[in-house]
């Protein structure tokens, strides 16, 4: 009886393991999809990683690039 509930409760938890990755994953992407800032502020991290430069949030805040992005209705170029 105790080696079934073992194997239940170790399957038990391994989904729940499961979906809390799926779910973080998910929450990426969304933020990804629905937010500009966190997408622009991602992306300008992103390229501020090469070699010899300084990856802080220091370094990344400020104007984010609006190159061809709409923004207030205006789309800016």
């Amino acid at each position: 009886m105790e080696d079934a509930w073992d194997a239940w409760l170790n399957a038990i938890v391994s989904f729940s393991h499961l979906l809390s990755t799926v779910n973080s994953s998910i929450n990426f992407v969304i933020y990804c999809y629905k937010d500009d800032k966190f997408r622009d502020i991602f992306m300008k991290m992103l390229r501020s990683s090469s070699p010899g430069t300084s990856n802080t949030i220091s370094n990344v805040r400020g104007n984010p690039p609006t190159i061809g992005r709409k923004r207030r209705g205006v789309t800016e170029i």
